[in-house]
């Protein structure tokens, strides 16, 4: 009896050397509390939840640990922040870091997008989170790192810039406050010598980087790819004894890292320093205040220049006398060729006044009859004009493009759909493409165009498809896609054949991709976006049937405090649209999670919702899958698609949450954080509602129905429901 209590004693002991002893690893089976933290092996950084400045809101973050004064240097969930102290952040069996509130609704996650066996979330001494599996010290494993989402400061080790084969974009924002580590106002000509040497970035052009007057890309190819970080040189090298200098004004200074002042000279004595020097290339006042004075000069290449309308300071650049306006002229020669020219002038006016009189009559006959052409052909440059300026993306020669599709061959040919056809193309840099030709006769316009290229533009993840550019020359509008060699998921679910070259882990595989990527519209990127089309044949297939969301021409985005809108013509595909949407014009982020639960029972049952049959009853698949699983009968619905044992739970969830996403009330169905989470545990799932839309009849009578059936609130719509796009 008397070695209980110094049993006791050691238990509690050890229990307090466990506890205080700081640790940079947590596994599946531990959490993270506000007020918890993990330290980096050595201690510099360490992990937990803090409130920046005088704020109350509480977020997940990164600070240095040996610092007194508390510094942060990453955050996740600085776009959604907690109200109160319980958040509690979690990693999934799957490899999901997940930050949770209060009511269990996952507010950030890191959107891993490989799955583990043995996952573990690791702080290194670098600043770095990772995740990556047990025991793999290998950090080009890892599965997710903070280090590819970087907030406001940059730590040894991060990347900044563009992975031209990925398309992941690595860039700094800054914090709104130092209350509120929300994104900032940035732009990307912020960015360090973005455009490189003797590069010129215009935030409002399109691509922004150009080379100044008279310099040409260094290696065009990499212009062409949007990597300007080799920039620009000269076209005409200079002659030291010759060269003369073009004024340019509304711009930011180059970087003085290579420069010369001197405070008492004057703009001119400024100009002749410059022109002794050969390795001079450009020069301006020091101090522009009372009409400036003092002299700056600059040697070899012009860095990090931007346009800035606000600054009315000008600047001088060295140029060949072949580059500048008056040719190296002398002024006596100028003043000659002046004298010439009022000449010739005098003369020419004469002699085209004279002919215009008598010209006029003929062109007055012939106007009539050219007005609209002219009219029309000048309506369709304006538009190509301005839509170039509007649009943030490379642009593709037309001619390249039909050399790459060999013409736009029938034998190229990918497949139809309401925009135009689509064809398979290798560009001469060898990049396979896929190119989307707007046909003269689309149901979808300009305006979808516009729209489909202004949000996938902005998107970066693996399970969204990739825009490489577009093409908007003569009267053509066309989109250039990454090429994606295995086609659609329709090609392969609903025919007998294909459909054997999915098993149930591709499928699984598949259906969890679509979920990351329709996360990501919600919730991680830049834009809130509602994807408003998604079914089958707008999922395409990588090389390894990874799958990746297409077609955003019926998207819509968006703002931080909306939830919902509506529209008074609805646009989608007859067995993927949600009810509030065709009866009411009504939607939101809720209706592609209807959307999604269809495409999960499809993949499942490998029918389609809309034409379903089957001889003991007249529903649609949502109807059947309802009734088997109010039956006690969920896995017939899988019948045809053979799945193995072991595979039996995960098609059971994954049938639990299509239904789950289905539900006819809005409210109702989960949003895609928690959907990812439910396909990514174990977890017990709650019981579905009733599902909407479970009979072919109530989609026709949706679509049709008259006003009596509608409240007398609501918005009368005009459907526009597209049977295959």
């Amino acid at each position: 009896m008397d070695c209980i209590p110094m049993l006791l004693f050691c238990f509690i002991s050890f229990l307090i050397v466990r506890t205080a002893t700081p640790t940079d690893t947590i596994n599946t089976a531990q959490f993270i509390r506000d007020g918890d933290t993990i330290v980096s092996a050595g201690g510099t950084y360490e992990l937990g939840f803090f409130s920046p400045g005088k704020s109350k809101n509480r977020y997940l973050g990164i600070w240095y640990g040996k610092i007194s004064v508390q510094t942060a240097v990453w955050v996740a969930n600085r776009e959604t922040p907690l109200n109160d102290s319980s958040g509690v952040v979690n990693l999934t069996n799957q490899g999901l870091l997940v930050l949770l509130n209060r009511s269990g609704s996952i507010i950030w996650s890191s959107n891993t997008s490989t799955p583990t066996r043995n996952p573990v979330a690791q702080l290194l001494d670098s600043g770095n989170l990772v995740v990556k599996e047990e025991g793999d010290n290998n950090m080009e494993n890892s599965l997710w790192q903070s280090s590819d989402y970087p907030g406001n400061t940059l730590l040894p080790g991060m990347k900044v810039g563009r992975n031209i084969i990925t398309g992941m974009d690595w860039h700094l924002t800054s914090w709104k406050s130092p209350e509120d580590p929300s994104r900032g106002n940035t732009d990307n000509c912020e960015r360090y010598a973005l455009c490189g040497a003797n590069g010129i970035c215009s935030i409002n052009n399109s691509p922004v980087c150009n080379c100044l007057n008279g310099f040409v890309p260094k290696v065009p190819r990499d212009w062409d790819k949007t990597d300007w970080s080799s920039g620009c040189v000269r076209k005409t090298a200079l002659n030291c004894s010759r060269d003369g200098f073009r004024k340019l004004r509304g711009l930011k200074m180059p970087e003085t890292r290579k420069s010369w002042f001197n405070r008492s000279m004057n703009l001119e004595e400024c100009k002749n320093t410059c022109l002794k020097n050969c390795s001079c290339t450009a020069y301006t006042n020091l101090d522009i205040r009372d009409g400036g004075s003092g002299c700056l000069l600059w040697f070899n290449d012009l860095i990090d220049m931007r346009t800035f309308l606000q600054n009315e300071q000008d600047i001088f650049i060295r140029m060949a006398a072949s580059e500048l306006d008056n040719g190296g002229s002398a002024k006596a020669n100028t003043k000659s060729k002046v004298k010439k020219m009022i000449i010739v002038s005098s003369v020419l006016s004469t002699g085209i006044l004279f002919v215009g009189l008598c010209l006029v009559l003929c062109v007055w006959k012939k106007k009539q009859q050219k007005n609209r052409k002219m009219t029309g052909n000048l309506q369709r440059r304006s538009n190509n004009k301005d839509l170039k300026e509007e649009l943030e993306l490379p642009f593709f020669n037309m001619d390249a493009l039909a050399c790459a599709t060999n013409n736009f061959s029938v034998s190229n040919k990918l497949g139809q759909g309401g925009f135009g056809p689509v064809y398979k193309g290798t560009l001469t840099d060898g990049r396979e493409i896929a190119v989307k030709r707007l046909s003269k006769n689309s149901r979808q316009g300009l305006d979808e165009f516009k729209n489909e290229v202004k949000h996938i533009v902005k998107l970066q993840h693996r399970n969204l498809v990739r825009l490489l550019g577009c093409c908007i020359e003569r009267d053509e509008n066309m989109l250039v896609y990454e090429l994606l060699p295995n086609k659609s998921l329709d090609f392969y679910i609903f025919d007998e054949t294909p459909s054997l070259l999915l098993d149930w882990s591709k499928r699984y595989n598949i259906i969890n991709g679509i979920a990351r990527g329709l996360l990501y519209l919600h919730q991680d990127s830049r834009l809130r976006i509602i994807h408003r089309d998604l079914k089958t044949s707008n999922i395409l297939l990588d090389s390894e049937m990874n799958p990746k969301i297409s077609d955003f021409g019926l998207a819509r985005s968006f703002g931080e405090n909306e939830t919902e809108a509506n529209t008074n013509k609805v646009a989608g595909t007859y067995g993927y649209i949600s009810p509030e949407y065709a009866n009411y014009g009504l939607y939101s982020l809720k209706s592609d999670v209807f959307s999604f639960g269809v495409l999960v029972l499809e993949i499942v049952g490998g029918y389609r919702n809309r034409g379903f049959r089957h001889p003991d009853h007249h529903l649609n698949l949502i109807g059947h899958a309802w009734i088997l699983f109010k039956q006690g009968r969920p896995l017939e619905l899988a019948a045809g698609s053979k799945v193995e044992t072991p595979y039996l739970s995960e098609v059971l969830r994954s049938i639990h949450v299509g239904l789950l996403c289905v539900q006819e009330n809005p409210e109702d169905r989960p949003n895609m954080s928690y959907v990812v989470l439910m396909l990514g545990n174990e977890d017990e799932l709650p019981q579905p509602k009733q599902p909407g839309f479970f009979t072919e009849r109530d989609l026709v009578e949706a679509s049709y129905s008259s006003s009596e059936r509608k409240p007398p609130s609501a918005n009368v719509c005009s459907i526009s429901v597209l049977e295959a796009r």
